[in-house]
């Protein structure tokens, strides 16, 4: 076996690609159709984009009834439709008020055949997602609602000649998510849905008013089958236990998934023989397990350990302490102690844990505990002893300023201990050496600080320093130098983490920052069906705030799209632009023109290349507001007579440390190298330099170096 990445539920793994593969559970309940409420013609969903919010469902008896106004919590995905109206879904990053909702009732019905092994893929299901969602969460289009269990539907199911039929969509770019059987689960390549209007002749459906557009065929891979058997770790088969597995990686990620039956017994079908595979067990009450192969094992066992527990009392002074803290350090399981001072927390993986009870006005109580699979491990009761009372002094760290109105709050709990009065004092109650963070006021953020081990002498106060901070506006372009819309930004320094989701046009402002250095790295997000994909780490920046100043930060590399129309023919060779950070071809639009992205903040180089071989042109200087020009190229050239065994790289070079100014590598016996700007170079091959070469201003210099050793 080896260390392959496995598939989790949610892996955010900085700089390198994470996969999320569970669904994001059912909706919030809709609303029920009665006969004194007929069945809902229109239903509109919201789906947060980020954070542990659900999707929520509300039905209109109309498109008119839905409000003018829909207020979003968060950032999030709102898809709706109904009866004899399209599905449309939009983004929208911001929380607050989405635009409101229009459609028409007139989409695109997408169909197509599933086929595996040669023969229709009965039994396949087939649901479809917006390709380039930026999101935590899986998302599925919604197709429909259910009127008799108030729930959306987004799958549809394959005929018995294989073939499948959506709802009527909006246009847009979508990917189909299939589930073949057998258990693979595979996406397909992204296509367009074009609007109604632009398919005619046998793609429209006159009697339903909707356009139809053929996918055609999608063709599954066949493979071995993989058997697995999931037991408790005293060998007793857990039924019902879901089995997934997973080859590859973003972007070419191939997911199966199974179920154990009444055996413990699952069966995985189509995996590729010779790639690595990750497969996974989980089942309510285990902890998930996970294993990697360096190739698809014919047969493989999970070993399923059930979770653990821990429960347990707090008191103080003699007396239950209700509303206290019980938490797991490093981890989100935490409880809070109720009316008789318990607490209990549930569905721990089982290891060596930190636990940390904590109440405001007393010291925090710590043990370190080992917990074995199944227990529920019993740690009595806690007596918390009562915390020093402190006098705080908040000033400006600048000035000496007596700063009123800050607050002071519990670093690890984020519970509020004291507010300054007009003097700039707190009496706060708090363990020593305790992590306190004190902001929130207008121009100056939270910032950590920590209690000294005892007490100052005579009752001073303990006198902390607050410093203004500032503000970062990120301007942010993606993969493809296009504003990166509804990306993540994270912000990050010393005791400052921090992130923002980008607009429609890839700008964001962070909220107030300590004044100090940070970095600030861009995270797309994307939710390609039930796979969660990030990419990170690649544009990182180091920027510094400024004192009640707004410093932008640009992320990424924008570019504009230009044509370019060459006055000679270029051959066999094609254009290609490199900048700094990037290289870009470009596509043809004809015999002569050929459009590209290019930088809009810093120069790039235009070249020829042809296999592994290139000329460069020159920089290319655009004015801002061009999107197209000519170019002239050099009429001067180099033709290399290399001989029966060629060498492996050649060059021209423009001065001893010049970088090459042409390069062929592994060439034919004769090569012509044209487009070369008049003027002398120096011919290096492989890494030998060798003569001189004098490139005329006009035709091709011939040299034979067939003769040369």
């Amino acid at each position: 076996m080896i260390g392959l990445p496995l598939v989790a539920a949610l892996a955010l793994l900085a700089g390198a690609p994470a996969l999320a593969t569970s669904d994001p559970g059912p909706p919030e309940q809709a609303v029920a159709a009665s006969p004194e409420r007929p069945a809902a013609r229109v239903w509109v969903e919201t789906v947060p984009l980020r954070g542990p919010g659900r999707a929520k469902v509300l039905t209109f008896d109309s498109l008119a009834d839905v409000p003018a106004d829909l207020a979003l919590d968060a950032p999030s995905l709102v898809c709706w439709g109904g009866q004899e109206l399209r599905v449309d879904c939009r983004q929208y990053p911001s929380p607050g008020a989405a635009p409101s909702l229009a459609t028409s009732d007139r989409g695109v019905i997408a169909h197509g055949q599933l086929i595996l092994g040669g023969a229709p893929a009965r039994g396949a299901i087939v649901g479809v997602f917006l390709e380039g969602v930026r999101a935590t969460v899986p998302h599925f289009v919604p197709l429909s609602l259910d009127e008799e269990t108030n729930q959306l539907m987004r799958r549809v199911g394959v005929g018995e000649d294989g073939t499948f039929e959506l709802v009527p969509l909006a246009p847009g770019v979508y990917r189909l998510e299939i589930e073949w059987p057998g258990g693979a689960v595979t996406s397909s390549e992204p296509f367009e849905l074009p609007p109604a209007s632009r398919l005619t002749g046998d793609e429209r459906s006159a009697g339903v008013g909707h356009a139809r557009f053929s996918l055609g065929q999608v063709v599954g891979q066949e493979g071995v089958a993989v058997e697995v058997f999931v037991a408790d770790l005293e060998g007793v088969p857990v039924a019902g236990a879901k089995v997934g597995a997973h080859q590859g990686s973003l972007p070419d990620l191939r997911q199966f998934g199974s179920v154990a039956d009444d055996r413990g017994r699952a069966r995985l079908v189509g995996l590729d023989p010779a790639e690595a595979t990750g497969i996974s067990c989980w089942a309510p009450g285990y902890a998930r397990s996970e294993e990697a192969y360096d190739h698809a094992p014919a047969e493989a066992v999970c070993s399923l350990g059930r979770l653990a527990g821990i429960r347990g009392a707090v008191a103080a002074e003699g007396q239950p302490l209700p509303g206290a803290t019980a938490l797991l350090r490093h981890a989100e399981t935490r409880a809070r102690t109720d009316e008789s001072g318990e607490f209990e927390l549930r569905e721990i993986v089982p290891g060596r844990v930190d636990l940390v009870i904590s109440a405001a006005g007393w010291r925090s109580h710590r043990e370190r505990l080992d917990l074995h699979p199944g227990e529920t491990l019993d740690v009595g009761l806690i007596e918390l002893v009562a915390a020093e009372e402190w006098q705080l002094r908040i000033v400006d760290g600048e000035t000496g300023e007596a700063l009123s109105g800050a607050s002071v709050e519990s670093h690890e709990l984020r519970s509020p201990l004291g507010v300054t009065d007009s003097e700039g004092l707190a009496v706060v109650v708090e363990e020593p050496g305790a992590a306190i963070r004190v902001g929130r006021l207008p121009d100056y953020p939270f910032t950590r600080h920590e209690l000294p081990q005892s007490p100052p002498p005579d009752e001073e106060p303990v006198e902390l320093a607050l410093y203004p901070g500032g503000f970062l506006r990120v301007r942010a372009w993606d993969s493809e130098s296009d504003p990166c819309r509804f990306c993540t930004v994270s912000i990050q320094g010393n005791d400052v983490l921090e992130s923002v989701v980008t607009d429609p046009d890839g700008e964001a402002v962070s909220p107030l920052l300590p004044a100090a250095r940070c970095s600030v790295s861009l995270e797309e997000l994307r939710s390609e069906g039930r796979v969660v994909s990030r990419s990170s780490g690649s544009e990182i920046v180091h920027a510094r705030v400024l004192p009640r100043q707004t410093v932008t930060v640009e992320l990424g590399e924008a570019r504009r799209e230009v044509i370019l129309r060459f006055e000679e023919p270029l051959g066999t060779w094609e254009p290609s632009l490199r900048s700094a950070r990037h290289h870009a071809s470009a596509r043809p639009l004809g015999a002569d023109r050929w459009v590209l992205k290019v930088p809009t903040r810093e120069p790039a180089e235009l070249r020829l290349h042809s296999g592994f071989s290139y000329v460069q042109i020159g920089l290319l200087d655009l004015e801002p507001a061009r999107t197209e020009q000519r170019v002239q190229l050099p009429s001067g050239g180099v033709v290399l007579e290399l001989g029966e065994e060629p060498p492996g790289v050649v060059e021209l070079r423009g001065g001893e440390a010049a970088e090459p100014v042409a390069q062929i590598v592994a060439p034919g016996s004769v090569f012509h190298l044209p487009f070369i700007r008049p003027g002398q170079y120096l011919l290096v091959i492989d890494g030998k330099a060798g003569q001189l070469v004098d490139v005329p201003t006009e035709g091709l210099r011939h040299l034979d170096l067939s003769a040369q050793p």
